[in-house]
């Protein structure tokens, strides 16, 4: 047995709905003892079955009312109508692999109650589908244990105006089509008004806060825009004006990061050219410049012989001038490089700077 899934996710379309409710009539059948059950119906079935309608390809669930009908069999003396429906939704759903609610009465609470003058309860809706007219207009589907009765147009555009979200616009600009082609009728925001206050009393509309009411008629005009885009498709239907959010906003995609600059580069300075100490100061040396020809050391010798020399007098050796340059920069004494500016530059200053 398949394990049974809480949320449909399976497309209910006018071919595979052909089986799934013969098979859920079928089970009906036996579980009322041969009687035939009436169902109302109300949402996307409607405009997926409806031979007038049609305009939609696929629904989720079938929407039903079922308080009403409890009340209705138990009245008749069946008192257990609920947990017999419930087991065939139950036994049709494992059977085609659905979900759970594929047919539900999860609307219910929020179907209109008006009370008879008694003051015993009932729902227009439900009522309002039993009248002759409606069910000759509005019936989906009919086999020998089940009957599916859509709600009158007027209570199906009342309460798709409740919610409008998803496709509630587009099914109301398509019922209000058919009411053109119908009936002729030229739709404006105050005679749809007038229609949904006579016949669908119950929904209080006199009682309507401001802003509620105003924000209901707002969809009726965008409902209107629609119903004229249809009928001449040169015109657009812009979407409704609101001061209430009537759909989940979505997140919006944030832009891209805006683009870097380039990396700035600074040149590196060109080191001055270092003047030899020799050419500093001419004619005076602190010590006798290295030998152009023989870069080795000197003997013992003579560097006595220099450091007597130095002691026997007092005042600086005064040499003859320098040779001329020779191919090669002579070494500059350790002792006076201090004097030599350094150019160091360090390797960060090569990074990117932002």
């Amino acid at each position: 047995m398949p394990h049974l899934k809480e949320h449909n996710d399976v497309l209910l379309d006018r071919d595979n709905l052909s089986a799934i409710l013969g098979h859920f009539s079928e089970g009906l059948y036996r579980s009322f003892a041969g009687r035939q059950v009436r169902l109302v119906v109300h949402g996307g079935a409607v405009m997926v079955l409806h031979r007038r309608l049609a305009c939609r390809d696929s629904t989720r669930d079938i929407d039903f009312c079922l308080r009403p009908f409890v009340t209705k069999c138990r009245k008749a003396g069946i008192y257990d109508a609920e947990a017999q429906l419930n087991s065939c939704i139950i036994s049709t759903a494992k059977h085609f692999g659905l979900g759970a609610d594929w047919m539900n009465s999860h609307a219910d609470v929020a179907l209109p109650v008006a009370y008879h003058a008694n003051g015993k309860p009932y729902y227009p809706v439900y009522e309002d589908a039993y009248r002759p007219e409606n069910i000759s207009i509005n019936t989906i589907y009919e086999s020998r244990g089940l009957v599916l009765i859509g709600v009158s147009w007027s209570w199906a555009v009342a309460l798709k105006l409740v919610r409008y979200q998803k496709s509630d616009p587009y099914d109301i600009a398509r019922i209000l089509t058919l009411g053109y082609h119908q009936k002729g009728v030229q739709w404006t925001r105050t005679i749809l008004e007038n229609w949904l206050k006579d016949m669908c009393g119950a929904m209080g509309y006199e009682r309507y806060p401001p802003q509620l009411m105003e924000e209901t008629r707002e969809r009726m005009r965008h409902a209107i825009r629609l119903t004229n885009t249809a009928l001449n498709p040169s015109v657009s239907a812009p979407p409704p004006k609101s001061a209430l959010i009537w759909h989940a906003p979505k997140q919006q995609q944030q832009p891209p990061p805006p683009s870097l600059p380039p990396p700035k580069t600074y040149p590196i300075p060109t080191p001055p050219k270092l003047t030899p100490i020799y050419k500093a100061m001419p004619g005076v040396y602190l010590s006798a410049p290295p030998s152009w020809s023989d870069s080795r050391p000197a003997s013992s010798s003579s560097r006595h012989s220099s450091s007597s020399s130095r002691h026997s007098s007092s005042r600086p050796t005064v040499l003859p001038p320098p040779p001329s340059r020779p191919s090669q920069m002579p070494t500059i004494p350790q002792h006076v490089s201090h004097h030599t500016p350094q150019y160091h530059i360090p390797s960060s200053r090569m990074m990117s700077v932002y």
